[in-house]
């Protein structure tokens, strides 16, 4: 009786604190936690393919996230073999969410052999189930731990903290009929958007709308409003994956209030096959990219377009990410919208500034308002 007036009490005094706290933060807080026996067990939870946690026994994580929107959470036995089990989150700034994480080791043994087994599950908790959790365990570890900014669980990080504010990307034609491809963090939340650098001219100044959007990747399809000719299109697009050690060059945009509003070509290699703490849509590469980056094409030595820039490592040196043009392919293929994407590059023999000068005809600056 004792156990259920104190978990009363600290509901009331929680949902009066949290009323509080709501008006001073903009971020929302999952509250991770396991209640098992299973010491020899750690258990990885993961959003929307990215670790988040580590859960040992009997801990407590406090995880500040910035996201919002529809979240997959996944939990995973890190000892090969065991099982996985995910759901799906439904999150909103200033939220507070409790996630129990349950796994269960069964051993069972016989004359000469042993076999373990493991059932997990992860479940979405009351505010009052956690409460009573909390009165009947006692946790050995509390942690705090917050969703890394460089790459957000939902790109709408970004630029949910910055909505209203003028912000500028790069972006590339996929097609002669007038569609751009560049990150959804770039578009997300504006009234208006503005094309620059149509056909190679600086002083050009287009409207367009947005078509597509892939929130989890980090993409949006743009289409220009006005109906004008367009430069036929030189290089091609890969579905194909790139190998490590490939040569990855970026045409964007950076900084352009203090770099200038010429395009900008930095060159690397594909570092990686992977992105972020494992992330297979992106490549790591290492050609140098600032803001305004956002959006460019990573091009490799045969001007085809093997990925997209949409991050970099902040504390580490030329360390950029990039969703591969496979995902390009998926978004189109997932919608009725009918574009023809060239998949023949016709300046493949060229060399690098030759290429160069070929591309910054269809490598854009975009106004986002």
């Amino acid at each position: 009786m004792k156990k259920l007036f104190f978990a009363f009490v600290m509901l009331l005094s929680a949902i009066g604190s949290q009323a509080q706290e709501k008006e001073d933060r903009d971020f929302g807080v999952i509250i991770f936690y396991r209640i098992d026996k299973g010491k020899a067990l750690d258990i990885d939870v993961s959003i929307n393919n990215l670790r988040a946690v580590t859960l040992t026994y009997d801990t407590r994580i406090i995880h500040k996230i910035y996201s919002e929107g529809s979240l997959l959470l996944r939990a995973e036995a890190n000892m090969s073999g065991y099982p996985s089990r995910g759901m799906n989150l439904e999150i909103n700034n200033f939220d507070t969410v409790y996630i129990r994480v349950s796994p269960k080791l069964n051993i069972k043994t016989g004359w000469l052999t042993s076999t373990m087994t493991c059932e997990l599950n992860i479940d979405l908790k009351t505010k009052a189930e956690y409460l009573l959790d909390l009165v009947n365990l006692k946790w050995e570890s509390d942690f705090k731990s917050q969703e890394n900014l460089v790459i957000p669980y939902n790109p709408i990080t970004r630029s949910k903290m910055s909505k209203g504010v003028e912000r500028s990307g790069s972006g590339f034609l996929i097609s002669e009929e007038g569609y751009i491809l560049t990150n959804f963090h770039v578009i997300d939340g504006t009234k208006s958007i503005t094309i620059k650098g149509v056909n190679g001219n600086p002083n050009s100044s287009l409207s367009a709308s947005i078509v597509l959007k892939d929130e989890a990747n980090d993409l949006a399809l743009l289409k220009l409003d006005d109906r004008i000719l367009l430069d036929s299109i030189k290089y091609s697009i890969k579905k194909e994956q790139a190998d490590v050690g490939q040569i990855a060059y970026v045409l964007g945009y950076p900084m352009p209030t203090t770099m200038g509003s010429e395009i900008k070509l930095t060159n690397g290699l594909v570092s990686s096959k992977s992105g972020y703490e494992g992330n297979i849509n992106s490549y790591q590469i290492s050609a140098a990219v600032q803001g305004g980056n956002s959006g460019g094409p990573v091009f490799d030595d045969k001007g085809n377009i093997i990925a997209i820039v949409n991050a970099k490592h902040l504390d580490a040196e030329n360390v950029t990410y990039a969703i591969k043009s496979k995902y390009l392919f998926d978004l189109i293929e997932s919608s009725n919208t009918k574009i023809n994407i060239h998949t023949t590059s016709k300046i493949s023999n060229k060399s690098l500034a030759e290429q160069t000068k070929e591309l910054s005809n269809f490598v854009y600056m975009i106004i986002a308002k």
